[in-house]
């Protein structure tokens, strides 16, 4: 991962990780802050993707730090929440800081810092469900919502870890797998959907 070269702290490539590696510097890209400027579009490349000659092209940012910027996470005392394939949240920091339990991200804002935490399984594991499990004509969000609705909190003793697509914090590790615990003959459908629902929630908590 050319990314654990890098030093988020000051913007660059880290000089003795790199070396360490094998690598020089020049063999690696210019670094840039979110935001900057970089050149504009060129008569050939318009050409082909349709876009204006001369529009400005900008240094970009991950999908879920440029969600946390566009929700105006751009101050201390604000997070976010995107719901996707993976649950993302992230809380706004001035500073520095690492930490097992989350991942540092570069901010939107050019010196400012995301603490972000990935739950990989997150709508993942609903879309599994639905796909291997639901009831082929209740497949709509209000009609799984509807059915949970005489599943009590708990879903009667059945127990999710949402890890059917590995784990990022605090564990990090790729080869976890999803487990569920706690299976009774009164279990069906509904119980296991909740479960997952519980199972994400109290990952993310």
């Amino acid at each position: 991962d050319p990314m654990g070269l890098f030093d988020l702290r000051r913007n660059d490539w880290a000089q003795d990780l790199v070396q360490a590696a094998g690598l020089r510097l020049d063999q690696l890209p210019a670094t840039w802050p979110p935001g900057a400027v970089l050149g504009e579009v060129m008569p050939a490349a318009a050409a082909v993707c349709g876009l204006p000659v001369g529009l400005p092209v900008a240094a970009g940012l991950g999908d879920g730090q440029s969600a946390g910027l566009g929700a105006g996470v751009i101050r201390s005392g604000l997070a976010y929440l995107s719901l996707g394939t993976s649950v993302i949240s992230g809380a706004f920091s001035e500073t520095f800081v690492a930490d097992r339990a989350f991942r540092t991200m570069c901010g939107g804002v050019p010196g400012t810092f995301l603490l972000e935490t990935a739950l990989m399984g997150g709508g993942y594991t609903i879309n599994w469900f639905v796909e291997h499990f639901a009831d082929p004509q209740a497949r709509s969000q209000a009609a799984l919502e509807a059915a949970i609705q005489a599943v009590p909190p708990g879903s009667l003793g059945l127990i999710l870890v949402p890890y059917w697509n590995s784990v990022l914090n605090p564990y990090w590790d790729a080869g976890a797998s999803g487990i569920v615990v706690g299976w009774r003959g009164a279990h069906g459908r509904a119980h296991l959907y909740r479960a997952i629902l519980e199972g994400i929630a109290f990952e993310l908590r």
